[in-house]
């Protein structure tokens, strides 16, 4: 496959990723109450008015997007070679995370991840 053919594919994944964590985001926001109210003080403190869950609804479609772009920014720099070590992939992926920090999961995971890469590339993470 080019990748002039694999990038409609790659753009529908995105896509379906995308709306799954925002749909994800949302129930989260919904299903807890601290976490709520921490929202719409922060709505009520942006002034931008609409309704608390348009607010969500956007904060999430923004975080959606910040977590995929900086996941297949690392995927294409480990790729392309131009990392120390591999992050995502290889054997510093999410397999021996999990080995080594059993109860977290796949959050902690790229929370590490992007922590870590803010060491190595501060303006972008």
């Amino acid at each position: 496959m080019t990748v002039t053919h694999a990038y409609p594919d790659l753009l529908k994944d995105l896509q379906k990723l995308h709306k799954k964590l925002v749909d994800g985001y949302v129930q989260v926001v919904r299903a807890d109450t601290a976490l709520e109210n921490r929202l719409r003080k922060r709505h009520e403190a942006s002034e931008i008015g609409g309704s608390l869950d348009a607010f969500a609804n956007l904060c999430a479609h923004r975080t959606a997007v910040q977590v995929l772009l900086r996941t297949v920014y690392i995927r294409v720099l480990e790729d392309l070679g131009a990392l120390e070590k591999p992050r995502i992939d290889g054997e510093a992926g999410l397999w021996d995370f999990q080995q080594f920090a059993p109860a977290l999961g796949i959050r902690a995971f790229f929370d590490f991840i992007f922590r870590d890469m803010a060491t190595v590339l501060p303006a972008l993470f």
